[in-house]
């Protein structure tokens, strides 16, 4: 071998030699960083819970309340009790629009939150009127009417 090849094989045997050593360094990094988050979450859990459990005193008889919990959510029914075809504009479940043409009777329920906005409308073909009507767990909360050839009868309301 010359000195030039020579200097060639020791030059790339160094840069090899550092190559590993940065991989073993980006290795080292990554379990160090890997065992400091689990460190961080165990201590994030662990932070919350008492330290010591403290004394407590004899039980006395004492009768707690009841709680009823208040519903999250509304049950809401839109309908078209008549029948025939119609052109609907509904508020969905999610706040959104929707349009349907629906034939025959019509009803659709769903959960809405406290103080969601519901409207319902439809239009009646050229046959006659409609009625629409939002139903509230089960009660009639909103109801209109409309007469005539393509009428359009619209109710809404919040949630309470």
């Amino acid at each position: 071998m010359t000195k030039q090849n020579d200097t060639s094989v020791l030059w790339e045997d160094v840069q090899n030699r550092k190559a590993a050593k940065k991989k073993r360094q980006n290795q080292v990094a990554g379990i160090i960083l890997m065992a400091l988050t689990a460190w961080f979450i165990y201590a994030m859990i662990n932070s919350s819970r008492p330290r010591s459990t403290p004394k407590r005193s004899a039980p006395v008889a004492t009768r707690r309340p009841t709680l009823t919990p208040t519903p999250i959510f509304e049950m809401v029914t839109y309908a078209i009790p008549k029948k025939g075809s119609f052109d609907v504009t509904m508020t969905n479940a999610q706040g959104g629009t929707e349009q349907h043409t629906v034939k025959g009777k019509w009803e659709e329920t769903f959960p809405a939150p406290h103080g969601a906005f519901v409207y319902l409308s439809a239009q009646a073909d050229k046959y006659g009127g409609t009625t629409v009507q939002i139903w509230l767990n089960g009660e009639l909360v909103r109801e209109s009417d409309c007469t005539g050839e393509y009428c359009i009868a619209s109710a809404s309301g919040r949630v309470p």
